[in-house]
């Protein structure tokens, strides 16, 4: 289940570094605020807080079978999506 802590750090990494400047909040209302801004409405589309919720649902299952596989398989799929347009669009850091 590597990869999808690796999408949670990147996201992380993202809203706190580069669109909110260091804000030291919990990632969840981080998040929340920053979809909120005008400027980062594109957020919304992403479905982030969703997708924090399912890594943490799929961190914390301890049973692997093929329904947990397949929905870790698309989780990863979807959020490598939405990071790879939020890098894009990602404000840079002074």
């Amino acid at each position: 289940m590597t990869f999808s802590k690796a999408e949670r750090a990147c996201t992380e990494i993202l809203v706190r570094f580069h669109y909110n400047r260091g804000d030291p909040a919990d990632l969840t209302p981080l998040v929340k605020k920053t979809r909120e801004k005008r400027e980062f409405a594109h957020l919304r589309q992403q479905n982030l807080l969703s997708k924090i919720q399912s890594a943490n649902d799929l961190l914390h299952f301890s049973r692997q079978d093929i329904r947990t596989k397949d929905r870790e398989r698309t989780l990863i799929r979807d959020w490598v999506m939405a990071l790879q347009e939020m890098i894009a669009r990602a404000p840079t850091v002074p």
